[in-house]
């Protein structure tokens, strides 16, 4: 895992995240990004979500999804590349991106998302 933070006046945030590799090259890589002190940013990434909106073309599918009850976010699957990831939004505070490469659709990286302790960073 490898990490980091950003300061300036007024505002702060920190990120942590891990990258898993096949010898074959496909791979999942996973980041967490906590708002803690820079809501306004946190607003700006998550506040498309809410409006309902979605994107498809011929090379990529985008939409927001919903994860449980209160988590809310944004799915993209790359058609051509076979990319696939998702994007949470957790307690107005953290944002989990979840990528994987050679998918069919989402469905594997919201499966990791899921099983990450979502309700533990909603209480932080």
């Amino acid at each position: 895992p490898t990490g980091g933070t950003f300061n300036m006046t007024g505002m702060s945030y920190s990120n942590a995240e891990i990258k898993f590799k096949k010898e074959n090259g496909d791979h999942v890589h996973i980041s967490i990004l906590d708002y803690n002190a820079a809501y306004s940013l946190y607003s700006m990434a998550t506040g498309m979500w809410a409006m309902g909106m979605s994107v498809e073309t011929d090379d990529q599918k985008s939409n927001g999804v919903k994860i449980g009850d209160e988590t809310t976010g944004w799915e993209t699957f790359d058609k051509k590349g076979k990319k696939a990831s998702v994007v949470l939004g957790i307690g107005y505070r953290f944002l989990l991106t979840v990528e994987a490469s050679n998918q069919n659709n989402t469905d594997f990286v919201k499966s990791i998302a899921t099983s990450i302790k979502l309700d533990d960073l909603k209480k932080m």
